[in-house]
């Protein structure tokens, strides 16, 4: 009996699959650029330090993160903040929930749909 064992390394620790985009968003009215995303969360740039040395986003915090797809379809999603670098302006994020437009939009980002739709 044959074992296999498959293993990957992530520099970033995710457990879950994500897909490089750049997109524009905002974040509780603050633009921001999507730099990936997945059906958990995604990675942003935009975080900023202030006067007195705190970071925007604040980690832990909850917000709104509101985008549109390359199908014009809008995306409202509550999320946490469990990542921010105020000297590299990367923060990321978790989805709180997932509504089923979302996970539409999220989903079709994720399997490519975007360019399958360029090149028909």
């Amino acid at each position: 009996m044959a074992t296999r064992i498959v293993g990957f390394a992530n520099q970033d620790r995710r457990r879950d699959r994500r897909r490089e985009i750049v997109t524009d968003a905002t974040l509780d009215e603050q633009d921001i650029t999507i730099h990936d995303i997945g059906l958990s969360g995604f990675g942003a740039v935009g975080a900023r330090l202030r006067r007195d040395g705190t970071t925007w986003p604040e980690l832990d915090a909850r917000g709104e993160l509101k985008f549109t797809d390359f199908k014009e379809r809008k995306v409202m999603l509550l999320v946490n903040i469990t990542y921010v670098d105020g000297n590299t302006g990367r923060f990321g994020g978790s989805f709180i929930e997932l509504s089923g437009n979302a996970f539409d939009v999220i989903q079709d980002l994720m399997l490519h749909r975007d360019l399958r739709l360029v090149e028909s």
